[in-house]
């Protein structure tokens, strides 16, 4: 596990009586590594989760005699700088400087145990690790109505931590893994960035086949992938497993409308100026190049789209398999392929 990196559990909770019987369980249990999140300090909190020998009063004992020694200078420099002589008095006597050496002692005192504190609490936060997910950082309850407890563990521990978890009485657990945060914003190539699916790095992704140019019709991208051998083994091809039924028909009309219109227009001429930009071919042309091939074909291109990041992008990630085929049962009906 890299170091800051969390591992472990994070868990809400309700209730104060439910909270430190989770906290001593989970002490019994061998597990140390806790942090309590509390919206208001709790004594019964401090005996569970406080380590004995608390570097704080160490602050406030060095501030407080940093305090009683400032206050004997101030005095006693004050004194000789401008002297007064009452009666036969000494000019530096103890007496008259302990009201402002106990007034200064309590002064540094609480100043240090608050430096005391905020030191401890960064340098533990520095120390520790923390869930670095967005639930956790911004869940602001903590400091309004409900308990939390952060537990780190290893790899090994994990599942007998969980299972210690899950019989107490907790609120809601999440638990985090050091090498995995949500699953959207996680190291990954996505659709809208570069180097994503629409545009494979060269010779990255193995593929089979040749290239295609459709008969009558100048393919202007370089399409190639398995998918494209089916001019030499029709078995290859993607059948449709569909019934062109009105229903079939009419959504896929709809998702046409959603997806490709801006490209291939409504009348598929493919005369719209995001069209004409991209170079996207009339729908007519793809279908009169080869019939037999032509449902196969398209089903294959809506899902995997062009190699080229001009061209086609592919609607996989957004359409299930039977949409796509009943965006090729609409195309195929509005535009039928020619008898050869």
């Amino acid at each position: 596990m890299k170091k800051n990196s969390f591992q472990g559990f994070w868990a809400t909770f309700e209730y104060l009586d439910d909270f430190c019987r989770s906290i001593k369980a989970l002490k019994e249990a061998g597990m140390h590594d806790i942090t309590a999140h509390s919206p208001c300090p709790r004594h019964e909190i401090a005996m569970y989760c406080t380590k004995p020998g608390s570097r704080v009063p160490f602050f406030t004992l060095i501030f407080g005699l940093l305090g009683t020694t400032t206050a004997f200078v101030l005095a006693t420099w004050m004194s000789l700088d401008w002297i007064l002589p009452v009666s036969n008095k000494p000019i530096i006597s103890i007496p008259p400087f302990t009201v402002i050496m106990f007034e200064l002692t309590i002064l540094f005192g609480a100043y240090g145990t608050v430096f005391g504190i905020l030191t401890m609490i960064m340098r533990d936060t520095k120390k520790k690790a923390f869930p670095k997910e967005e639930k956790y950082t911004r869940y602001d309850r903590f400091s309004v109505d409900r308990f939390g407890l952060v537990v780190r563990c290893s790899e090994d521990r994990f599942n007998a931590v969980e299972n210690i978890l899950k019989t107490l009485p907790v609120f809601a657990i999440s638990p985090v893994r050091s090498w995995m945060t949500d699953m959207w914003n996680q190291q990954s190539l996505k659709p809208q960035e570069a180097g994503s699916m629409m545009s494979f790095p060269l010779d990255s992704v193995t593929t089979e086949g040749v290239l295609v140019t459709t008969d009558g019709y100048q393919n202007p991208y370089a399409l190639s992938g398995a998918f494209l051998a089916y001019r030499n083994d029709q078995a290859k091809a993607p059948k449709n497993p569909t019934d062109k039924s009105p229903e079939s028909v009419q959504n896929g009309e709809y998702l046409y409308n959603v997806y490709c219109t801006s490209c291939h227009g409504e009348d598929g001429m493919a005369a719209t100026l995001v069209g004409q930009l991209r170079g996207a071919p009339p729908i007519a042309a793809i279908l009169s190049s080869d019939p037999t091939l032509a449902e196969g074909y398209l089903f294959s291109k809506i899902q995997y789209g062009n190699m080229d990041p001009a061209g086609m992008p592919p609607l996989g990630y957004a359409t299930t398999e039977k949409e796509r085929w009943d965006i090729v049962n609409y195309i195929t009906q509005k535009w039928p392929a020619p008898k050869q």
